[in-house]
């Protein structure tokens, strides 16, 4: 059986991994020998294993493999969780931050900043000494009201062409003075809400 440390020492020699890239590439060349090992039964190798793979998960998230990172990034978090040497210390391990932070990057670029908002706020609530978290979930935020404030001035213009259409009252004219109105309001409630979130900014 192959020995997760003697490959973890050929995967980490500075001569072999001097990128991301070459370390993703390094891993993948041993992955069957990595699947194969009986990490489960021996800690130290388990250890390893865990460290393997949250490596992998985030150097996958640096050469921006998005896509492939996400389920590697998934499964190293479960791998922490569930190790009983290292579930009890969670937040102090740098790999665990790491893997939430690259883990919120990765929904987000991938277009999907409802997924990776709950994972900033729980970055947030781990290490509320560190900004950068507190600055991603303002920003998802920001995003999402001006998305909102976008679409109720498009309803606004469209109501406003909807009614210049129909000189004559009908319940055509009313729909759309009724869709102004609501349309001009919540694009008001909106910039309201959006000025008294960045106050809170400050």
């Amino acid at each position: 059986m192959p020995n997760l440390q003697q490959i973890a020492a050929e995967i980490y020699n500075r001569e072999h991994s001097t990128s991301h890239r070459e370390l993703v590439a390094n891993i993948e060349r041993h992955w069957t020998a990595i699947q194969s090992a009986e990490h489960q039964a021996h800690p130290a190798e388990h250890d390893v294993y865990c460290q393997l793979m949250a490596d992998y998960g985030i150097a996958l998230a640096e050469i921006q493999d998005y896509q492939k990172a996400l389920p590697q990034i998934a499964t190293a978090l479960k791998l922490f969780e569930n190790n009983p040497n290292l579930n009890t210390r969670l937040p102090d391990l740098k790999f665990y931050e790491s893997l939430l932070f690259q883990q919120g990057l990765c929904h987000f670029y991938q277009g999907h900043p409802n997924l990776a908002l709950p994972v900033f706020e729980q970055l947030v609530k781990l290490y509320p000494q560190n900004n950068l978290y507190q600055t991603w979930v303002n920003a998802i935020h920001k995003r999402k009201w001006r998305r909102w404030k976008i679409a109720s001035w498009y309803l606004l213009a469209v109501a406003v062409i909807g009614m210049s259409i129909f000189d004559e009252p009908s319940w055509y004219k009313n729909a759309f003075i009724a869709l102004g109105i609501v349309a001009f309001v919540g694009g008001l409630a909106l910039d309201g809400m959006d000025y008294v979130s960045r106050r809170k900014q400050r």
